[in-house]
């Protein structure tokens, strides 16, 4: 587990995703700094009550007849408030305590709801993150033209990304009705889940919370998730990018915009990778210690 230092800044970090169950991409990342100490947020803009409901998926699969009626007619407020207690209890996995949940609607569409840009402002405002980790606006990943309106995807989590990019640049003007003073955060990331490999800036080793991801996954039974099939999916992603990264498992991340050192930065991870004996390596990739 990470440890506290006692020179290291103390941090706000926000997380704000379109789904409950999008929290899973960049939990261990989270749960990484909840234990350094920093204080973590996670946000989510929906509920997801009109997601993922596989059981009603296959249920409308089979012939009419064939039905089960309780599934079929199933209230999605029901459905909603079991995915919020799944996303509560994953969350809580990573030692996350500040938790919110909207309720935008479903599925959702920044030019019909333009009003969430206020809110997440609000929610920015009060919070005031220093590093902020969203969902991906773009097509595809395609970072090409950024902020190019052709080039923004329409889906609940692009659309999202875009209603908190415009929570940002509302929580950085001044309010000359509130007199709130604005808020500016330092670094928003875009999860790397939703990027290809070549574009993803750097990752974050999540070794030490491999076992919380697979719980989290296992968390959204709504979705028809099982232990095993969580703990394979884990294995494909976490585990993919870890192994691309030089470690058993981690979770990558693209800047939304460059950033500005004093001195060129390199990665204790790295420096070891560089030094270690090519055994080391492998035994690092097997995620053992030492």
């Amino acid at each position: 587990m990470a440890q506290t230092d006692a020179k290291r800044e103390k941090l706000k970090v926000m997380a704000i995703v379109a789904h409950p169950h999008d929290f899973t991409h960049c939990a261990g990342t989270c749960g990484v700094h909840a234990a350094l100490g920093d204080d973590v947020t996670v946000v989510t803009l929906m509920s997801g009550e009109k997601m993922h409901n596989e059981r009603y998926y296959n249920e409308l699969m089979k012939p009419e007849s064939e039905r089960d009626p309780a599934i079929v007619n199933m209230d999605l407020k029901e459905y909603g408030a079991q995915k919020e207690q799944e996303f509560i209890r994953a969350v809580e996995l990573f030692g996350i305590k500040d938790i919110r949940i909207f309720h935008a609607p479903e599925p959702f569409r920044y030019f019909l709801a333009p009003e969430y840009g206020q809110v997440l402002s609000e929610v920015i405002l009060e919070v005031r993150p220093d590093i902020l980790i969203t969902q991906s606006p773009y097509i595809d990943g395609n970072l090409t033209g950024r902020y190019n309106m052709s080039n923004i995807a329409l889906d609940d989590h692009s659309q999202a990304a875009i209603a908190v990019h415009e929570g940002l640049y509302i929580a950085a003007c001044p309010d000359h009705e509130k007199k709130i003073a604005p808020h500016l955060v330092a670094l928003t990331l875009y999860m790397g889940i939703y990027f290809n490999r070549d574009q993803v800036d750097f990752y974050i080793d999540v070794t030490d919370f491999i076992e919380q991801r697979v719980q989290a996954e296992a968390m959204f039974m709504s979705q028809g998730h099982t232990y095993d099939f969580s703990k394979r999916r884990i294995e494909v992603t976490v585990g993919g990018q870890g192994y691309w990264s030089g470690t058993a498992y981690s979770e990558g991340f693209v800047r939304s915009r460059f950033e500005v050192y004093d001195e060129i930065p390199v990665s204790p991870i790295s420096i070891k990778r560089a030094r270690e004996s090519r055994l080391s390596f492998i035994s690092r990739i097997e995620g053992k210690k030492g």
